[in-house]
């Protein structure tokens, strides 16, 4: 009996490490590509203009999201692609969903009825952090609780964010 309990206790401990070796994976390659996009919009002329975010690339002024949405770039994996907002909380560029993009989302809800988008602006005022929430996962077509981090463009208005999925 004592050895069925011992074993058991292992094998919950040693799950438990693991999922948690899993999250804090996945948690570092959400700052990876955070910091990818950060990087490309320090590196090029950026502008927003009615909510929506460009940047300047070959000389010729495109949305970010674009950008974000060319595989080329690097910027977009799987379920892996970013968010960016200007702290008024409107979606400024999305790496998945185009038909957000200048759109004021402040008051959206996600399926438990929270309003996720108001902690983003938070997380953005301190610079940096993560916040859960409930969102569609692109490739499994299903809502699911996900975790995004995000990072405010140094001084400016904007705040870019990457998530993963926790099911």
């Amino acid at each position: 009996m004592f050895k069925k309990l011992y074993v058991l206790t292992l094998i919950l401990l040693f799950s438990s490490v693991f999922a948690q070796g899993k999250k804090d994976e996945k948690a570092e390659t959400a700052k990876k590509y955070v910091q990818k996009g950060i990087e490309f919009l320090q590196k090029n002329k950026h502008k927003v203009e009615n909510n929506i975010l460009y940047v300047q690339v070959g000389g010729k002024w495109v949305t970010f999201g674009e950008i974000l949405r060319d595989p080329k770039y690097g910027m977009k994996k799987d379920e892996w692609y970013l968010t960016i907002f200007n702290l008024d909380g409107y979606q400024i560029a999305h790496g998945e969903k185009k038909e957000l993009e200048g759109k004021n989302l402040l008051d959206l809800k996600d399926t438990n009825g929270k309003e996720f988008v108001k902690d983003f602006m938070k997380v953005g005022e301190k610079g940096e952090g993560f916040v859960d929430y409930t969102w569609v996962n692109p490739v499994s077509k299903k809502i699911q609780k996900k975790n995004t981090y995000f990072k405010r463009l140094g001084k400016e208005n904007i705040i870019v964010g990457s998530g993963y999925y926790m099911e």
